[in-house]
Parts: structure tokens; sequence; C-alpha cells
């Protein structure tokens, strides 16, 4: 839901379809009700344009359910801040939150193939923040590698000043020897071959401090037998470390199955080929027990049927 113009619009956000050229990505916004175009990337106040998208914003709603920012990477190594204030849509600013082509090598290349999970927090200095968390599929020569990455924007004032993060902004995670490291403040950290794995389909999860994160391997392509080998990482979201040790190293291996992801239901966090999963591993049930989950009573109205 956006408030355009002082009229509540419900409306979809979501990547064109790249062009020929490298950097032609587009964002379109669009009515949900009658498909009318309501921005486009291309018409942005400033010159700016992403590379190719892959996946739709994640964004931030206030306590109305109104969204009023989002956040996005593209193939480039960029991640994007769009801001949605209310009136007419030429206001919406889009800002570069951070260039993070530096984390491949001079022929490498940086790309964010699924959206960040977004929480709002306060540091350890007690200033408050937007955080985003996402993997970066980091590709160099014939191999690649998935990193995860912890990017803080403290710019939550629209009109405030925004400082573009760089990849030698982050704290390498996997360079920690000192308590205190990565630090609970500052630009964010990152971790380096996080997961297994050569391909990214679901965004991670966040669930009590814990990230959930979801990588594979792509087995076969065709269309009667596609599969993959699935894997999941669980890292500390304070201290960036893993939380669990299996046969693939930090990760959950869950052999080769359909592309689904993590998902809480019942009070748990589910993950495709979990019992098989655990019991190969020795992971009790109760480590994956949901801790963030909440349950919520929601009232309304029907202007039909009830009469007050």
């Amino acid at each position: 839901m956006l408030l355009i113009d002082r009229a509540l619009v419900e409306a979809f956000l979501y990547p064109a379809r790249p062009g020929d050229h490298a950097g032609d990505g587009r964002l379109i916004a669009a009515d949900a009700r009658s498909g009318a175009v309501l921005w486009d990337s291309r018409s942005a106040r400033a010159a700016l344009l992403p590379a190719a998208l892959e996946h739709a914003p994640a964004m931030l709603e206030d306590a109305q359910g109104r969204a009023y920012r989002a956040y996005f990477g593209d193939s480039a190594g960029t991640l994007w801040r769009l801001d949605l204030p209310p009136g007419p849509t030429e206001a919406w600013r889009l800002s570069r939150l951070a260039d993070l082509e530096a984390l491949a090598s001079v022929s490498g290349r940086v790309s964010f193939p699924v959206a960040p999970e977004l929480f709002r927090a306060v540091d350890g200095t007690g200033r408050p923040f937007d955080g985003l968390l996402l993997p970066a599929l980091v590709e160099e020569g014939a191999g690649s590698r998935i990193d995860l990455l912890l990017v803080r924007d403290y710019a939550l004032d629209p009109d405030a000043p925004l400082v573009t993060v760089v990849a030698a902004d982050l704290d390498a995670a996997r360079d920690c020897e000192t308590a205190g490291c990565p630090p609970d403040a500052g630009p964010g950290w990152y971790l380096a071959d996080a997961a297994p794995g050569d391909a990214l389909a679901v965004a991670p999860l966040i669930d009590g401090g814990r990230v959930f994160l979801a990588t594979h391997t792509r087995l076969s392509r065709a269309c009667d037998s596609a599969s993959a080998e699935r894997f999941v990482v669980v890292v500390d979201l304070e201290t960036a470390t893993p939380m669990l040790e299996g046969t693939s190293g930090d990760a959950l291996s869950l052999g080769r199955q359909a592309l689904e992801g993590p998902y809480p239901v019942d009070g748990a966090i589910r993950v495709p080929g979990l019992a098989e999963a655990l019991a190969a591993q020795g992971v009790g049930e109760r480590f994956l027990a949901a801790k963030g989950l909440a349950t919520r009573r929601y009232y309304w109205l029907d202007l039909l049927l009830d009469s007050d």
C-alpha cells in the first residue's frame, strides 16, 4: 500500500525484463488494480540506473501498513534504496546504498539474485538503523561462492545525507580473532564462503537472532528432471559465526531435492528434507524451534455485513 497524492494505492514493484545493454536495469511500480505505471526508475530524478535486476525489492512499512522505503540489489554488486514519501511519485528518490563490486577480483562479478531480509534495530551505541541481511553471489573465473552480508543504513530520515558503503567498509567476519569483532555498530560485516552451492533461490530468514540461509548447486536443468543439491546454513546474526558443523563444512546438506526454501510452521523452522538432514547430522529438532514468531489477532469491518 502506497500513499500517493493523498490516496491509498495498492501497487506492485517489480523488475522489468533487462535490455541488451549492461546496466540496463529497470524497476517499475504499477497500480495493482488497473496495471497503470505509477513510477519507472528510468524517469527517476537522479541520473542513476541499476544494472539488471533479478528480484523485486524488499519493503519497509509504517504502523498503518503503508510502504515508505524499499531496498534491492542488482547484478553489478550495487545495493539500492528507494524512498517512497507520501505525495507525487516524482518525489520518490533512488539512491546507491552500497557499492560492493570489490568483493570480487577485477575479473569477477558480484550479484544479488534474491531480495534482502530487512529488520529494524538499535546498534551497540544506541543508534537506530535499518538492517539488510542478504547473500551475494560472487563469480570469479570458472567458479563462484556465496557470501553473507549485513549492511546497516543509519540515514532513517528521508532528508538525511546517504553515504554509499563500499566493500572495504565492511568487516570481514572470517578474519575476526578478538571479542567484539565484528563490531555491533558501523557499516556492517560480510561472511565470505558462507555456504556451499553456486546458486540462490530464496531470501534468508532471520529468527531469534539466527540467520537461516538456503543455497543449492544445480544438478540438472532439464524440464522433466530439474533438481539440485540443497544446503542450509545457520549463522548468528550478532557475531556472524556459523552455528552448525556438518559434513559440508558449516552447512547441513539436504541432498538432491526440489527447490523450496525454509519456512516457519507450527512454531518451528521447517526446511525441505529436514528430518533426513537432522538425522544425518545428529542435530535435535529443538535447535530449529522458532524464537521470533508471534501470534497476532486481526479485526476487520465488513461494510456490507457489519452494522457497527
